[in-house]
């Protein structure tokens, strides 16, 4: 937080409020497309964006086993996205002390057919942004197309 790699909300919990407020912030400079996460939170998040006025979307991302409602997003598919992604270089990663140090704690575990998620209780450390990267490369690429590469910036906020 001192060197600016991450910015905390104030007090001892995550606000909504906060996190609603930078979302919107960037959603005037960019062309923010979704806000990819789990379901923990999400209705105090869309009413704080809500009263903001902000019509980014909340793109659901579970991260167990089971698919979204509606959707094709899991876990195990991001995971394996993602490091196909990462060997094939078709994904370029900015250096943070902060990333690097979730994914350095990252413990993964398997389900009886072997499909693989990160598992927060058996972690070292912090894995959040570990997360925040595999939920939004698996979500860019379940609908690239094969024809051309995409062509997208990931934001974690």
């Amino acid at each position: 937080r001192d060197q600016e790699w991450i910015t905390a909300t104030p007090g001892p919990v995550v606000d909504v409020a906060h996190v609603a407020a930078a979302i919107a912030e960037l959603a005037e400079e960019l062309d923010v497309q979704g806000v990819i996460g789990d379901a923990y939170r999400r209705p105090e998040l869309q009413a704080a964006l809500d009263e903001l006025g902000c019509a980014v979307p909340l793109i659901d991302h579970p991260q167990g086993y089971r698919k979204a409602a509606g959707s094709d997003l899991w876990m195990p598919g991001s995971v394996e996205a993602t490091e196909n992604a990462i060997l094939e270089r078709k994904v370029r990663i900015a250096s943070s002390p902060v990333l690097t140090w979730n994914v350095a704690s990252v413990c993964m575990v398997a389900d009886a057919q072997e499909n693989r998620k990160p598992n927060k209780l058996k972690s070292t450390g912090r894995i959040d942004g570990a997360l925040a990267l595999i939920m939004g490369v698996g979500t860019v690429l379940r609908g690239a197309s094969a024809e051309r590469s995409p062509e997208y910036q990931l934001l974690f906020v």
